[in-house]
């Protein structure tokens, strides 16, 4: 869901990169696999690695753990402090479709 609807084909093409060899299976190539992948598909390469690491979090040979840390997208402190305000007094259940969708680009939160 918050990669998008192709998030079956980027979790396919991220494994077929790591096939490519061991050298694919570093923190490091990982993410950079996750970057080309999220690109090409358009998504945002942490979510895609998050998913990654989620989908194999009982594979120990892939670190995507690691390479979700290493292309991290750091939010700035005054989003969150936004973010939370907002979410703390806004009604979101009882919002209705269009207002919801519009907060949601307004503040351009990846849910």
């Amino acid at each position: 869901m918050l990669v998008g609807p192709g998030a079956d084909g980027m979790f396919g093409a991220c494994m077929d990169r790591c096939a490519q060899g061991a050298d694919a299976r570093g923190p490091a190539m990982l993410a950079r696999a996750a970057s080309e992948v999220a690109l090409a598909g358009g998504a945002r390469p942490d979510l895609l690695a998050d998913y990654m690491a989620y989908r194999l979090a009982g594979e120990t040979s892939l670190d995507w753990r690691g390479a979700a840390r290493e292309v991290r997208v750091e939010v700035p402190e005054w989003r969150r402090i936004v973010a939370s305000a907002v979410a703390s007094h806004v009604d979101l259940v009882g919002l209705s479709n269009p207002d919801f969708e519009l907060l949601f680009d307004v503040m351009e939160v990846r849910m």
